[in-house]
């Protein structure tokens, strides 16, 4: 079901046992909750979360340190996908528009869902890959199955410096 989660666009599947809210923003799975103690083990913010395309560097100096930081801590909610590096990005990554842990918690993701399973879609332009994570629910059981492809010519990120593959043979050939 589509719905809002804390303020944010959301979709839900349950069942008689759990209930599985994720996030339009950045994919994050932002609710796995027990049915019959209305406990949610994930993580919620003590701040608003926002949407990742409301993010203004400026505008949203409380969020973090650095511009990166701050786009994702306020989009964050739940379980954070780091995809497709952990940490920081290089000074050059960051003008490049990369938060930290990568464009997975930011990107917008497409969901289609019934009533105990959804699959989420999202592209991240700056690594060139796709990510597809299917969620489903079995009594009591949450069953996540993630898989991601990369583009014909995908990024080699090294010590912040990314380099396509491409170009890598083609300076090598010479």
């Amino acid at each position: 079901m589509r719905q809002t989660y804390r303020g944010r666009r959301a979709v839900t599947i349950e069942n008689e046992a759990i209930r599985v809210t994720v996030l339009e923003g950045g994919g994050h799975i932002a609710e796995i909750c027990d049915k019959a103690t209305g406990v949610n083990p994930l993580w919620t913010p003590p701040w608003p979360s926002i949407e990742p395309e409301d993010f203004d560097p400026i505008a949203h100096r409380g969020y973090g340190a650095a511009p990166a930081e701050r786009r994702l801590l306020s989009a964050l909610m739940g379980h954070n996908l780091c995809l497709d590096f952990f940490g920081g990005p290089s000074p050059e990554e960051e003008a490049a528009g990369l938060p930290a842990h990568g464009e997975a918690s930011t990107a917008i993701y497409q969901i289609q869902h019934d009533a105990s399973s959804l699959v989420m879609a999202a592209t991240f332009p700056i690594a060139q890959l796709d990510i597809e994570r299917q969620i489903s629910l079995n009594g009591r059981t949450v069953r996540i199955r993630s898989a991601s492809t990369t583009s014909p010519v995908s990024i080699v990120r090294s010590a912040g410096r990314s380099t396509s593959r491409s170009a890598r043979r083609s300076s090598n050939a010479a």
